[in-house]
């Protein structure tokens, strides 16, 4: 699941050696590959958009709060 969450990258899951990356599911027999194999780039751009609303959302967060703390100023003064 790691290579899927890094971007499916030949270097994400290198291991000094120890792993393959392979377009076939590697299961045999009774040993199953529980793990899919996203083609295309539907990770990253999910983890993109993901990014993104989470700064609209930072950004809707400090407006707010700067809306707020204009609005504590004029009270108190």
């Amino acid at each position: 699941m790691y290579y899927q969450l890094q971007g499916q990258s030949d270097w994400d899951c290198e291991f000094n050696g120890l792993a393959a990356v392979t377009w076939e599911d590697p299961s045999v027999g009774e040993c199953r590959f529980p793990v899919m194999i996203a083609y295309g780039t539907s990770v990253v751009v999910h983890r993109k958009i993901l990014k993104v609303l989470l700064g609209l959302l930072e950004g809707c967060i400090v407006v707010v709060d700067c809306i707020i703390t204009d609005q504590l100023l004029v009270e108190t003064n």
